[in-house]
């Protein structure tokens, strides 16, 4: 589960939060997410902090996850983005995705039609 670990620090250095700031945030005990390197967690907690930063459980425990991203792959603008989306409250992460549903389904009919 390392590479876990690995993957969620990445993250949380990209983000500019600390690790036990996410663990305070979402409610996990302190020094727990450390303990995952170790360990396996339960699926709800890894879907926790999956959601925090609005990235797929997949991509936390694979390992084609964050760490391994060149600088290449990973811009900054991209980086800008996770950071404002993990500091979202639910409800706007709830109405974001949908009206990027909306939007994506606009784009694809528009696409459709020429």
């Amino acid at each position: 589960m390392t590479i876990l670990f690995n993957n969620i620090k990445y993250l949380c250095d990209k983000s500019n939060i600390k690790i036990k700031d996410l663990e305070i945030k979402l409610n996990i005990s302190n020094g727990q997410i450390g303990k995952w390197r170790d360990s396996s967690p339960s699926v709800y907690k890894v879907k926790e902090v999956a959601n925090y930063f609005g990235v797929t459980i997949d991509s936390l425990i694979s390992g084609n996850g964050y760490q391994n991203f060149s600088n290449s792959e990973t811009s900054t603008f991209d980086l800008n983005y996770i950071s404002e989306y993990a500091n979202l409250t639910d409800c706007e992460k709830e109405k974001l995705k949908s009206e990027l549903i909306d939007y994506l389904s606009y784009k694809v009919y528009t696409m459709r039609k020429v």
